[in-house]
């Protein structure tokens, strides 16, 4: 009777544990700080495609682009936008293109990026000096720099680590969409399953799911008040992937042009390939400054 007695007690003090740890998670007083914060640094960003044919660039139904992606993104101090890596390749998990990805002679490629600045409801074009993909999420560096919204961030290996998340998703419904907005507490939680697993039950990703954003924030206390830095993102799989800080970027080794004329003439097909399976990750650019004969300032990318 004493072992029942036992056993029904750690089950009991076990499930408060975890009802706490649910409520905490979605009942937070600091969570209006967070969400005016975040409201106020997630901006939006779109990246058209278009058809790269032998005989010229071709939209669909005589638009200048074939298709779009859209996803949430935020500024980092070190003058990037990061956000998930299909922004970089909205070709990717397009339907629409999957009667391309075989046929020879076609490649997609970017044709146009926006930016939807926080709290507007239009988006606006946004010229890239740079942009790649590392480690799952994409990186898009404007040529302007933006002053304002930027965040710290901060390069963290497990979900565990981190206190909030905020996850955005796009669901369709017939010839509409919806889009839906969370903010969680999650340093209650001790383990990157629990985590993850009070995410996906909070705002999972269903049939309905175009798209979902979550990023993983860390926050410091200080005198002069809450500082916030970006950590890592939430893939729809449930991927964690960490942010890159940006401290050092290894620049690739010099080729000369008829260097690479020959690489690309002798793996063209593989090349290809792995563009169409997402798995190329072109390496950063060097942008530096070379002045005109006029005084100004021409940025180049080496």
């Amino acid at each position: 009777m004493r072992k029942l007695f036992q056993i029904v007690s750690i089950f009991f003090f076990a499930n408060v544990h975890v009802s706490a740890q649910i409520r905490d998670f979605f009942e937070s007083k600091e969570s209006k700080v967070i969400t005016e914060f975040i409201d106020s640094h997630a901006f939006s960003l779109r990246t058209d495609y278009i058809l790269n044919k032998e005989d010229g660039k071709y939209g669909r139904n005589n638009q200048d682009f074939f298709s779009f992606r859209e996803g949430r993104v935020f500024y980092l101090n070190s003058g990037y936008f990061v956000g998930d890596e299909r922004l970089v390749m909205p070709w990717k998990y397009d339907d629409s293109f999957d009667e391309f990805k075989s046929a020879t002679g076609i490649v997609p490629e970017i044709s146009t990026v926006y930016i939807r600045n926080p709290g507007n409801h239009s988006y606006s074009v946004m010229e890239c000096d740079t942009i790649f993909m590392i480690d799952g999420l994409g990186y898009f560096k404007p040529t302007d720099t933006i002053e304002e919204n930027y965040l710290n961030s901060s390069k963290f290996d497990s979900v565990k680590d981190i206190h909030w998340a905020y996850a955005h998703r796009m669901s369709s419904f017939g010839d509409s969409l919806k889009a839906e907005e969370k903010t969680f507490s999650v340093s209650g939680f001790n383990s990157d399953k629990a985590i993850i697993s009070a995410i996906n039950l909070a705002i999972p990703v269903n049939d309905r799911t175009i798209s979902r954003d979550v990023f993983c924030f860390q926050l410091t206390n200080t005198q002069s008040g809450i500082q916030f830095s970006l950590s890592g993102y939430l893939s729809d799989s449930s991927s964690y992937h960490r942010i890159q800080t940006f401290e050092s970027i290894e620049v690739a080794e010099s080729v000369t042009i008829e260097e690479a004329k020959t690489y690309l003439k002798e793996n063209k097909k593989e090349f290809l390939d792995r563009i169409y399976r997402g798995k190329l990750t072109p390496t950063p650019v060097r942008r530096v400054e070379i002045p005109k004969p006029d005084g100004g300032i021409r940025k180049l990318g080496i």
